[in-house]
């Protein structure tokens, strides 16, 4: 396509504050210095996000562009998946791993430069139950930290990170297990784990390189089982993949499929995607969408695998 001239912007969190208003401006004005004009929507909190995105889809501009971290790109992702419609990101969460693994700078001139002026690609989104997912989903230890994480943000008062510290701790010392089976291309797998984690393409798992992925459009799902049902071996696990061993470890199995079925032994099952929990009823089905969403990038780019 040209290069957009009309933008609408949704920006996440902190609404009528000075600092987000300052954001909005500076965002206004980088935009203008390309010629596109925008309009900001400037956004309480996650729950206005996909009725704001469905607006915003609706005026008809020429991309749609999502700030935040990666909670708000998922959301929006799940309105314009599939549509054509572009998705512009600027990367203003913590951590941004699908911005970073995409190759969108995460400085904000930068980000906004790569939508002007970049290239539109298609990358591939993951979906559970229908639901999308950019980078990965789990069940297991890491949707229940995430739970006691947030609980103890809203009860306690505790920061995000020591929010994390403890509930990384509570949820190891119960150490609680899930037995599952998991039919992946034909093939039956069953297993009595403490995590099931679901990747939008292939993760490195090694080294340096721990936890990026190398492209975002192979159509693949990795699927990885930690088989220890000890914390010592789950400690192990970890050392191993700081070590640039954990290919090598016995109690760790990985796979790659485009379609899995999950069952455990109950109804329903706490699920994360992207960092957000939901309870999501068993069988989890989950598919890879081959170039459902397409975003700007620079011209050589790691969304492409170049």
């Amino acid at each position: 396509m040209t290069r957009p001239l009309h933008a609408e912007v949704l920006l996440n969190g902190g609404a009528g504050t000075q600092r987000a208003q300052l954001l909005s401006e500076d965002v206004v004005r980088n935009f203008a210095q390309h010629g596109v004009h925008v309009k900001v929507h400037l956004l309480h909190d996650g729950s206005e996000l996909v009725h704001a995105a469905q607006q915003a889809l609706d005026a008809a501009p020429d991309v749609l562009v999502a700030g935040g971290g990666d909670g708000t790109l998922n959301a929006v992702a799940g309105v314009v998946a599939r549509t054509g419609m572009p998705l512009g990101v600027l990367p203003l969460g913590t951590l941004n791993h699908f911005a970073r693994d995409a190759g969108i700078p995460i400085e904000l001139r930068s980000a906004i430069q790569t939508i002007c002026e970049g290239r539109l690609v298609h990358v591939d989104v993951g979906r559970v139950n229908g639901r999308v997912f950019l980078n990965n989903s789990s069940v297991g230890l890491y949707p229940e930290a995430v739970l006691k994480r947030d609980q103890l943000q809203q009860r306690l008062g505790h920061g995000k990170w020591p929010a994390a510290l403890w509930a990384a701790f509570w949820v190891l010392r119960r150490f609680p297990h899930i037995d599952v089976s998991l039919k992946v291309e034909g093939e039956v797998i069953r297993r009595r784990t403490p995590l099931v984690f679901i990747g939008n393409n292939d993760y490195e798992l090694d080294g340096l390189r721990l936890g990026r992925r190398a492209r975002l459009d192979a159509g693949l799902l990795s699927v990885h089982v930690i088989d220890s049902t000890r914390r010592f071996g789950l400690l192990m696990l970890a050392a191993r993949a700081l070590g640039g061993r954990l290919q090598q470890a016995r109690d760790f199995e990985t796979l790659c499929a485009t379609h899995v079925e999950f069952h455990t032994g109950r109804r329903r099952a706490s699920v994360a995607t992207d960092g957000e929990v939901e309870d999501l009823a068993m069988p989890l089905v989950y598919d890879i969408d081959k170039g459902a969403l397409s975003i700007f990038v620079l011209q050589a780019t790691a969304a492409t695998g170049e």
